[in-house]
C-alpha cells in the first residue's frame, strides 16, 4: 500500500477579506466567503474555515459583516472539548461592522455559546480587533468578551451588560482604542487578572440610565488597568467606580465615573499619580547613539561593558550588564 500524501494548506500571499452575512449568507452551498455574494452566515464558521483551511503566512485577515445580528464565536471546539482551533501564522484578524453606523452590526444576541459572546483562549500570539460593531451582552451569564490574546476595541457600542463585559486574563492585552458608547446597566464593565492588562484612553459616551451593578473596573491579583485621558459624556453612571484586589493596579482611577467610591485591598494600588516608567533601550555599547545626540540625562542599558566602575566612561567588548547615563559628552556607568 502506498503512503498517503497530505495536501498542504494553501498559504495566503496578501491580506485578505472574507464576508459574512447573517441574513443572506450560507455556511454551506459552496460559499467561499470571498465576496459579498458568496458570504458565509456566521462568525464561527468564518473562524473555523480560516483556522482549519489556510496558512495565513503572516498576513492579516479581515471579516466584513453585513448589517445584521450575529452569534458570537470561540477559539475551541466546545465547552465539552477544549481542543483549540487557531489559525496558523495569523498575526491580526479584524472583525468589521458598518463604518457609517455602528448600531447596524450586532454581535452577541442569541449567543452561540451559553455564557460568553467571544471566547479567545490558549496562548496563540495573534491580535483580534473589533471595529464599528455593537456588542449585545445581555444574553450572557458570566463574561461577554473573554480573552487571553491581544484585542483592540475601536468605535464600538456595548449594550445590555453582562456580569463581566470584558474579561482579560493571563497574558491578554485589551486596548480600547477609539470612542466607546455604553448603553444600559453593567455588572462589571472590565476586569483584568493573572498578568492581563487593559488600556483605556478614549472618550466614553453613556446613553440612558446606566449603573455599574458591581463596579466599572476590577483589577484582580496581577491585573493592571490604565485609565489615561478618558473623557465622559452623556448621562452620569451610578455605582462603584473600581475594585482592586491585593496585587492589582488601576492607574488614574480618579478618571472613572460613578457615585460610589472605589475600594482597594491591602497590597492593591489605585492611584491617579502612577507614572509608567519609560522602557530603557538595551543593547551593546556600540549600538548606543552618541551621548551628544541622546542628550544629558538620557539613559540606557548595555550588555557588554568591559568594567562596572561607577561613573566611568563605558566601553564595550566585555560581559558586564550595566545601566548607563549620558552627560552630554560620554556615556557613563551608573
Amino acid at each position: 500500500m502506498g503512503a498517503t500524501t497530505l495536501s498542504p494548506r494553501p498559504a495566503l500571499a496578501e491580506n485578505i477579506t472574507y464576508y459574512v452575512d447573517a441574513t443572506n449568507g450560507s455556511d454551506g452551498n459552496g460559499n467561499d466567503g470571498l465576496t459579498a455574494d458568496s458570504a458565509w452566515a456566521t462568525l464561527q464558521h468564518a473562524w473555523d474555515r480560516i483556522a482549519n483551511g489556510y496558512d495565513c503566512n503572516g498576513y492579516q485577515v479581515f471579516i466584513q459583516c453585513a448589517d445584521g445580528t450575529y452569534e458570537g464565536f470561540r477559539s475551541f471546539k466546545s465547552y465539552d472539548d477544549y481542543t483549540m482551533v487557531y489559525p496558523i501564522n495569523l498575526t491580526r484578524m479584524t472583525v468589521l461592522g458598518n463604518a457609517d453606523d455602528n448600531t447596524a452590526v450586532i454581535i452577541g444576541k442569541e449567543p452561540l455559546i451559553s455564557n460568553e459572546i467571544v471566547s479567545m483562549y490558549d496562548s496563540n500570539p495573534m491580535h483580534l480587533d473589533f471595529k464599528d460593531v455593537t456588542f449585545d451582552l445581555g444574553n450572557t451569564s458570566t463574561a461577554g468578551i473573554d480573552t487571553v490574546i491581544e484585542m483592540a476595541i475601536k468605535n464600538c457600542r456595548v449594550i445590555n451588560g453582562s456580569t463581566a463585559q470584558f474579561l482579560a486574563v493571563q497574558r491578554a492585552y485589551v486596548n480600547f482604542a477609539t470612542a466607546l458608547e455604553i448603553v444600559g446597566n453593567v455588572g462589571t464593565f472590565m476586569s483584568a487578572e493573572d498578568g492581563a492588562r487593559i488600556d483605556m484612553g478614549i472618550p466614553i459616551t453613556v446613553t440612558g440610565a446606566t449603573a455599574w451593578g458591581t463596579t466599572f473596573a476590577h483589577a484582580y491579583t496581577h491585573g493592571y488597568i490604565r485609565m489615561t485621558g478618558v473623557t465622559w459624556a452623556g448621562t452620569s453612571p451610578t455605582g462603584k467606580t473600581f475594585v482592586v484586589d491585593s496585587g492589582g493596579i488601576i492607574a488614574s482611577s480618579d478618571l472613572i465615573h460613578g457615585n460610589v467610591a472605589g475600594t482597594a485591598d491591602t497590597g492593591g494600588i489605585a492611584s491617579a499619580s502612577i507614572v509608567i516608567p519609560p522602557v530603557i533601550p538595551t543593547g551593546t555599547v556600540a549600538a548606543l547613539p552618541s551621548a551628544a545626540t541622546a542628550g544629558a540625562g538620557a539613559r540606557g542599558f548595555v550588555t557588554d561593558a568591559s568594567a562596572t566602575t561607577f561613573h566611568s566612561t563605558v566601553a564595550g567588548s566585555g560581559a558586564n550588564k550595566v545601566p548607563v547615563v549620558s552627560d552630554g559628552t560620554n556615556w557613563l556607568i551608573g
